[in-house]
This record gives C-alpha cells, sequence and structure tokens, in this order.
C-alpha cells in the first residue's frame, strides 16, 4: 500500500476492503466517484449513482429499490430520451440544470454533425443519449449509446432496445450490490458532489432541490437503519475527515 496516504489513509482503506464501511458516491453527477477516488486513492466496484445525473430524491428513490427497467417507451414507468441545459435560468429558482424530455427521431435530426459546439445540449461527452428514467427521476449518461459513440464504448451495439435493457441489467445488479454492501456495513457513508453553481435539476417541470440531503437520509436510514450518515465531498477532504464523521 501507498505509504504516502499516511495512517488515516490507511485506515480508511482497511475499512472500506473489510466491508466494514461503506462509501457510496451518491450523486449528483459521474464526477463524484471519480473525485472521491482522486481525494482518498480507494478503487471500488461500480454502484448506481456513478453514470448520470442523479438528484437527491432519485437516490432515495432507488434506495428504496431493488430493480431499475428501463425498457418501457413513453410511459411514467419507463424511459425518454432527453435534452439538457446547462446553466438553466429558473424565476423563481435560480440557476439550475434542466432537462426536457423529447424523442429519438428529434434527437437524431437535431444531432447531425458529432463536431457541432452544442452536440452536448443532445449528447452526452461519450456520445450517448441522455437517458431519463421516468419512474425515479435521474438521467442516465454513458450507456444508450448513439451511432456517433466509438466502438470501444458502445462495443458497436446502436440497437435502442438492447442497449436499454443492457442498462436496466446493469443498474439493477449495481443497485443490489450497494444493498448487500450497505447492509453488510457498520458504517454506511454517502458522499455528494454538492455543485453550488447548481440550486436545482428540472425534469420538464419538475424540479428536484440538490440540496435537499435529509431525503436520502431518511430513505437510508429506513432501509439500512442508523448507521448511515449523507456528506457533502466539500466537507471531506482527507480520509481522517471520514474517520471523524464514524467515530
Amino acid at each position: 500500500m501507498d505509504e504516502s496516504i499516511g495512517s488515516s489513509g490507511r485506515e480508511l482503506h482497511e475499512l472500506i476492503a473489510s466491508g466494514q464501511l461503506a462509501l457510496i458516491p451518491a450523486g449528483f453527477r459521474c464526477h463524484t466517484k471519480l473525485l472521491l477516488s482522486e481525494k482518498f486513492h480507494v478503487s471500488q466496484e461500480s454502484l448506481p449513482f456513478d453514470s448520470g445525473f442523479f438528484p437527491p430524491a432519485a437516490v432515495a428513490s432507488l434506495l428504496r429499490s431493488d430493480r431499475v427497467d428501463l425498457a418501457q417507451f413513453g410511459s411514467e414507468k419507463g424511459h425518454a430520451v432527453c435534452m439538457k441545459f446547462e446553466h438553466f435560468m429558473h424565476e423563481e429558482f435560480g440557476n439550475g440544470i434542466k432537462f426536457q424530455t423529447s424523442s429519438y427521431e428529434e434527437i437524431d435530426e437535431l444531432a447531425r454533425d458529432r463536431n457541432a459546439p452544442n452536440i452536448n445540449q443532445f449528447l452526452d461527452s461519450t456520445f450517448g443519449y441522455y437517458t431519463c428514467d421516468l419512474r425515479n427521476c435521474f438521467v442516465l449518461a454513458h450507456f444508450n449509446w448513439h451511432k456517433f459513440s466509438d466502438i470501444k464504448n458502445s462495443g458497436g451495439s446502436y440497437d435502442v432496445l438492447r442497449n436499454i435493457t443492457h442498462a436496466s441489467s446493469i443498474l439493477t445488479k449495481r443497485v443490489n450490490r450497494m444493498h448487500e454492501t450497505c447492509f453488510r456495513a457498520k458504517w454506511v457513508v454517502f458522499a455528494i458532489y454538492d455543485i453550488k453553481k447548481y440550486k436545482y435539476m428540472m425534469i420538464d417541470d419538475a424540479i428536484f432541490d440538490l440540496n435537499d440531503f435529509d431525503v436520502i437520509l431518511s430513505a437510508a436510514t429506513e432501509v439500512y437503519g442508523n448507521k448511515c450518515q449523507v456528506v457533502a465531498l466539500s466537507q471531506i477532504n482527507s480520509p481522517q475527515d471520514i474517520l471523524d464523521i464514524i467515530s
């Protein structure tokens, strides 16, 4: 083990490796897992909130779930593809991020040039569709591949139903992995990427508060018991910070 991480770093790694501590990257953006890894030099298996946009309400919903099913089209229990609007200004709630549900046909019509300056409004950085889970209200990225995506990401599959079915299966496995990890652990810490510039996430007209961490704690406590805590990434800058939280 790298000696540069210090005694608190070694203790943190041992707690995670032994399963005593479940450290869960829990939104809001994909960056959370990467930032945790960079800060604390931890490497963990993929969990449900690693690839997409997950407001606290969506995290809480998945904590109470045991599966994800995106395969239905255009219903409240299935999925829809979206357009993304960063720095969306709401007259009452200020600056946020908005996803507007659309259709594959509309996005394919708008996303004609992979080098267009606004391409990220229609497709994610790896050229996947922004895919909204209409039941749990999160937006998935890096799974549902557009024809522009590289074969190393897509595996050469651009069939929507196949990709959506695959994404549902992978996410369900990640949800169950999270449950197993958290039930086994002595301490559970959900770490949130608290992006200061955004106050909310919108899906169509529905607004989800990005700072309402209480909904996560309530759901986690309901499911796993009183061993759970929710912290902002900005509040944990060293392994000792996490050890102090669970002590």
